[in-house]
Formats: C-alpha cells, structure tokens, sequence
C-alpha cells in the first residue's frame, strides 16, 4: 500500500508539537542543572567538610559552663545558676527552642561570650566548632529573645523609705534612683560621622542610662548620636509613648548638665560637687557644699553602674562591626543581663575588681590635687554684650567657617576661641573681649538660642519663622507648652534674633535627630511586629565547617566575611534571576506557539473546504458545469465567501450562487 503523503499544514503542525516538546525537555534539564549547582554551592562551597561531631561540640559547652563557676564566670560572666536561669526565661519568654543541630545552652553561650569578650565571628568558630553562618544566625536570635525579657529584667523603682538608714541615700526621701549618660562607641557610615561625634571627638552614640539604689538599670534609652546633649536625650525619653516616667511626687538624681524641675534633683550650681573636690579631708564650710556632697556621694550609684557594665561586657569597650540599630539593641540586652546577674548572683567578683579601680584613681587624682586651694575660683567681671560686638563676633565666627581651616564636622577645633578673640580686636580695637570668659560665654549662649529656634522651627507644629522682623512666631499657648519641656527656648517668641541665618551655617549642620534612638519596650515591640521569618534551623549542612586559625587581623576578618556575604548575595540574586527570565521566556515562547497553532488549524480548516468547493457547487441543482467553474473562480478567492456557502442550508445557496452569477 502506497505511503500516504501528508500535507505542508499538517507537517508544520508535526514539527510545532516536536519543538514543544523539546524546549519543555530543555527548560526541564535546565531546571535540574540549577537545584544542582544551588545544592552544590551549598554543600561544598559555602561550607567546608566537617571533622567535628555533636558530640565534640556537646563536650566543648559542658567545659565552658557546667565544668565549674569560676569557668562559667570568667567565659559568660554568670555562674551556672545564673545561666541555667537565663536559658529557662529564653525558653519560655523569649521563645527560644532547640534545633536539630543546637542547643539552646549552646546558643546563649555563645551569644554571652561574644558580649564578654568581644570577639570576632571567627574566633567564635574556633572556640565553639560552629561555622559562621550559625554563629550570626543564633546570635541574632538570642538577641531578639533577650529583648522580650525586658519586662522582667527591667527595675521595678523603689523610692527611699523615710527610715532609710543608708549613709548615701536617708538623705534623700521619695528618691527613685539616679540617671546620667554615657558613650558607646559605635561604628557609622562616612556620612553620619559628624552626627556621631561627641564632645570627647569620639564616635558614640549617647545612651540615657537611669538606675537604682542597688545599680540595677530602670529604663536604657541607646541610639542618640553623639553630638546630642544629655538634656535633649532626656526630653526625648520623656516624651516617648513607652518612655520614661517618673511618678508624682518622687524624683531622681542627676547632675548639672540636666534642668533641676519636677522630678530631678540636680546639684548647685557654682559649688564645689564631685567626689574628689572633698578627698584630703576637706569639709563643706556652706549648706550648698553639704547639699552637693551629699548629691554627688548618692547620685555616684549611676557613674559605678555604667563601669560595671562595660567592664562586664567588653563589646560596650570598642566599636562594633554590627550595623547602627543592632549595636543599640546589643546595649539594651547588656543593660537586662547586668540586671539579671545583680539579681541572682549573690556575690559579683567584677565589682569587687570596679571598686579595687576606682580607688586606684582616686587616690591617684587625690595625690594630683594636693595643695589645691579649697576657695572657689574668684569669678570674673561680668560683661553686657553690645550689638556692634555681637555683629564683631558673628562675622568672626562666618569668618572661621569660611576659611575651611576651623570648622570640622561638629563644631570648630580646638583653639579656635584665640582666633575669634584676635578677629574681633582687629575689628574693635581696644574693646578688652578675651577668649575666656567673654567670647566662650557668648558663643554657648548664641548657639544654645540658635538650636533652641531651629528645634521649635523644624520640629513642632504653630511656629514659624518672620523672615521680615527675623523672629519666631506662635500662639502664645503653643509656646508656653513647648517651653515647659524645652526650657533653652523660654524668652524667644516674638524677640529679633538677627543673626539666625549666619550663626545657622556656624552650629546648626550636622544635627543630632534621634531617629535611631530605641527603648527597650520599642525595640521588643519591633521585635514581635517584625515579619522577618528568622530559620534557625538553617540548611541540612549548616555544620560541616573545618576550624581554621584565627591568624588574620580583625579588619581582615570583617572583611573576608563581608565579602562571602556579598559573594553569597550576588550568586543567590544571579540565579533567581536567572530563573525569572527564563520564566518569562516560557511564558512568552508559549503564547506565540499557541498563537501559531490556532492561525495554523485555521488555515488547515479553510485548505479542506477549498478543496471541497467544487464538489459543494455541483449539489446545487440547476447550474451546469460552465456555471460551476464560474461560481468557483469567484468564490476560491474569498475565505468569507467560502464560510457562507458551508454555512447557508440547501435552500439559499441555489440563490446565493444565481445572485452572484448574475452580478
């Protein structure tokens, strides 16, 4: 039997389906080639063969912690109750849990011994076999764990009972405590440097510490930038949703840097104060002098406070390598823990080793100050600025911004008061201005009125600022409620201060906002609204690491694992990208295949009836084959023609052809 021939539609149609199935055999193997490479990258890449087993590891924990007190101190800085403890409130508060490769003991141990002695992610890998994936994947969970602890950990205040008859504090009935501010250095991008920089030209972040009687921690607040003044950190604490609090009626300690109002109670000011102005015996001679004595011996409890916490935790010591909220929150977690051990610890062997310090340096500044005068300083004449010398040392001042050699990024460098004083003599021969105590005093005041205008400006609604008449504006009501937190900006509304704009470019760039700041009841609330899944059981090879020895510097660590991260990310994105356009090619690829096929089957359809169309023609009765050769010339041309003469019953297509013929 002859091999039937099929037609040129039909053999198109053929090799359509053959290249469909072939492509889905290639994206198929495709598919395969890339779960490959990914486990591949995994396993061998990512990872190294292991040579540790749980057991090595289970062993290498129960030496650092449960081998004896002394050893669990001197890694974890707790002794075994204490940490046994802590795991058990992770569990339970902090939803904690084990994994299939990690303990939670495990994980605690090395997140505590990463705050105590600061070191490095691969340091950690040594010491506890681990590779360093899962050293920063626990660490952040603990450290999430630890945060949810703060209503625990936190101090409950306790005001100083009227038959108090501790030295320090019987003098100071209803006292809650004492607060105060401390740096923690921090590591910031190159643009928020100048934010960060403090006073001491360090790069910190100013964390308001408040602590009781016993130096456990009552509220933290970590994220100010260095830059911001202890009272400006203070305000904003206060007026924060879960922020300090302070009840009617009590009050706490603070020193001269913070407003002496409701609820603090700082010292005289102009009077002899701290500790080592009453070393070699010397008495108060005024009421003003006991009062600070008394002050500053109870208010030290917040000053002691804050060297056993960074001598406790050593990563409190340097800069960290943690971005900027991490570093914050890491000072919160240090704050609950320092709580936890005062608590449950019966004896701390640190602050035996803080007080052992501390009278080290006194005694040193004691021998330093011998043959001091115990007469306060005679004061200086005071001098009433004039407006030609206030316009004398504004442009004196835009003068050293100008010249670019003054001017650093928060504030001007030291000296540069020398250099105001021989501009403005230059200007105002004779006027008799000296460096100190005339140009300082008037430059504090200056800038402390320049930022107070520029915080109601920018920073609350109802003020604005009369360009014309160079004045704040507002209801007096508005002012008088922003006044009673900001007390730098009492006597500005509707006063000229004409020189706003110059001394704006002089002190007010580069200003501290806040913006990182975080309680320890935000950052939990963080913590529970955050939707990032945390997998803390990571992938099935996550330990198969090979220790190797720490023998590169810590930049070079940090660096080597900031690159795998971005070596890591960059396959990672590399491949899904790949898989997304190779999904979108499949996507557009079929539509055009079945576009092709559906034109293809309608031009199949309309060859069958072309070819049929005689034979349809000759139905009709009536039309002899003349007539039918000529209805068929005239309808084979037109497709339309050809449907309607299937379409039309017996009946009307006699008629059709006869009309057609006749045209």
């Amino acid at each position: 039997m002859a091999r039937r021939k099929l037609s040129k539609t039909k053999r198109i149609l053929l090799m359509l389906d053959n290249i469909k199935d072939l492509f889905n055999f290639v994206v198929m193997i495709y598919i395969m080639m890339y779960i490959i490479a990914e486990r591949h990258y995994r396993k061998y890449i990512l990872k190294s063969p292991s040579f540790y087993d749980a057991l090595s590891r289970i062993g290498n924990v129960q030496r650092m912690v449960y081998a004896s007190d002394v050893r669990c101190i001197n890694s974890l800085r707790m002794d075994r109750h204490t940490f046994s403890l802590l795991c058990s409130m992770l569990r339970t508060s902090g939803k904690l849990r084990d994994t299939r490769n990690v303990s939670v003991d495990e994980m605690v141990a090395m997140f505590l011994h990463i705050l105590a002695h600061h070191e490095k992610n691969r340091i950690i890998q040594d010491r506890f076999l681990r590779s360093g994936e899962t050293i920063s994947r626990y660490f952040n969970a603990v450290l999430r764990a630890v945060l949810c602890l703060q209503g625990q950990l936190l101090k409950t205040p306790e005001p100083v009972p009227e038959n108090s008859s501790d030295e320090k504090w019987k003098w100071f009935k209803n006292c809650l405590g004492a607060l105060d501010g401390t740096y923690i250095r921090v590591h910031v991008p190159e643009v928020d440097k100048p934010r960060y920089r403090s006073r001491k030209n360090e790069i910190a972040t100013n964390v308001l510490g408040v602590c009781s009687q016993d130096m456990q921690f009552i509220y933290v607040l970590p994220g100010w930038e260095g830059s911001a003044a202890d009272s400006r950190v203070l305000h904003d604490a206060i007026s924060r949703r879960h922020g300090f609090r302070v009840p009617h009626g009590y009050y706490y300690l603070v020193d001269a840097g913070y407003p002496n109002g409701e609820g603090f109670l700082a010292p005289y000011r102009g009077q002899r104060y701290h500790l080592n102005d009453w070393r070699e015996g010397y008495q108060p001679t005024t009421p003003e002098e006991f009062f600070n004595m008394k002050h500053s011996s109870a208010r030290n409890v917040i000053e002691r406070c804050f060297g056993l916490l960074k001598m406790r935790w050593a990563i409190l010591r340097s800069p960290s390598f943690f971005p900027v909220k991490t570093q914050c929150r890491i000072v919160i977690a240090c704050c609950l823990l320092h709580n936890l051990i005062r608590r449950e610890m019966a004896i701390d062997p640190l602050e035996n080793e803080l007080n052992a310090t501390i009278g080290m340096d006194l005694q040193a500044n004691s021998r330093s100050s011998t043959g001091r005068s115990g007469r306060n300083k005679e004061k200086q004449p005071s001098h009433t600025w004039t407006p030609i010398e206030d316009v004398a040392l504004v442009e004196a001042l835009t003068e050293l911004c100008v010249s670019g050699v003054w001017k650093v990024d928060n504030g001007f460098k030291a000296g540069y008061l020398g250099q105001l004083e021989k501009i403005i003599e230059q200007k105002l021969p004779n006027c008799g201005l000296k460096a100190n105590p005339h140009i300082e005093s008037r430059v504090k005041t200056l800038k402390k009125q320049t930022l107070a205008i520029s915080d109601m400006i920018a920073n609350s609604s109802g003020f604005s600022w009369d360009h014309e008449n160079k004045m704040v504006v507002c209801e007096k009501q508005v002012y008088d409620d922003w006044v009673k937190v900001h007390k730098e900006a009492k006597g500005l509304r509707l006063k000229p201060f004409i020189h706003y704009d110059s001394l704006v470019e002089a002190f007010g760039r580069d200003r501290a906002n806040g913006l990182g700041a975080e309680g320890p009841a935000e950052a939990n609330e963080d913590v529970n609204n955050d939707n990032e899944f945390v997998d803390l059981e990571g992938p099935a090879e996550a330990e198969n690491i090979v220790p190797t020895p720490a023998t590169r510097t810590t930049s070079s660590a940090s660096n080597s694992t900031r690159t795998r991260k971005r070596a890591r990310d960059a396959y990672a994105q590399c491949l899904g990208d790949m898989a997304s356009t190779l999904r979108s090619f499949v996507d557009v690829t079929k539509t055009h295949l079945e576009t092709m096929k559906e034109v293809l089957l309608n031009d199949h359809a309309a060859s069958t009836k072309r070819g049929k169309l005689v034979e349809e023609l000759m139905k009709i009765e009536g039309l002899n084959d003349y007539d039918v050769l000529e209805a068929a010339a005239i309808i084979i041309g037109d497709d339309s023609k050809i449907e309607l003469l299937f379409s039309l019953p017996d009946n009307l297509k006699s008629q059709w052809i006869y009309k057609l013929l006749n045209q």
